[in-house]
């Protein structure tokens, strides 16, 4: 997600305490890249709008 590590490790430490966590924000489209590349990993993801309109 081309995050810094702090940052990285931030996302990471949200997932494991809280059970998710939101990792990129871009277009819709660039987010299902991403999560498709975490799945590859065995990590689920759900692409979600920020907020709803």
């Amino acid at each position: 997600t081309q995050c810094d590590e702090e940052e990285a490790q931030t996302e990471m430490w949200e997932a494991h305490t809280y059970g998710k966590a939101p990792v990129h924000f871009a277009s819709r489209e660039e987010c299902e890249g991403v999560a498709s590349t975490i799945e590859t990993i065995g990590v689920k993801t759900e692409v979600a709008p920020e907020w709803d309109d």
